[in-house]
């Protein structure tokens, strides 16, 4: 199946600056700025910590609305993403073992090439494979 890794968790905020704030000054983190993606309804901001990245997530009012479709619209923890040196290998292994992927991916994401799991597959977590 080839290696992997966890590469991020992501985590849906109401107030991106503010929870920027937030996590920057309990963490001693910085973030590398913010990355508006309109086409999909979210703003996106990540903090590295030494052994994880941390993925900060506004939705917005325009553009689409496919990323709350595709994530949920709860604030808190929202998905695991694992990344991966190759996705087709993997995304078959994963649907051979009973993970089914959402409509729409593989798709390009705000890190590389990206697919999201139904929650039913998954035993209840939203789960992400990235690969850059």
């Amino acid at each position: 199946m080839g290696s992997c890794r966890i590469e991020h968790i992501g985590i849906v905020v109401e107030d991106l600056e503010r929870s920027l704030e937030l996590f920057e000054a309990l963490l001693g983190l910085e973030a590398a700025g913010v990355q508006e993606m309109q086409e999909v309804g979210l703003r996106v901001a990540s903090l590295q910590a030494e052994n994880i990245r941390i993925e900060l997530l506004q939705y917005t009012s325009g553009g689409s609305d496919f990323g709350r479709r595709v994530m949920g619209s709860r604030t808190g923890y929202n998905h695991i993403a694992v990344q991966v040196d190759e996705m087709g290998p993997v995304l078959e292994h994963w649907t051979s073992a009973g993970a089914r992927i959402q409509d729409g991916f593989p798709r390009a994401g705000s890190h590389g090439r990206v697919a999201f799991f139904e929650r039913s597959s998954t035993g209840g977590l939203l789960l992400e494979l990235c690969e850059p």
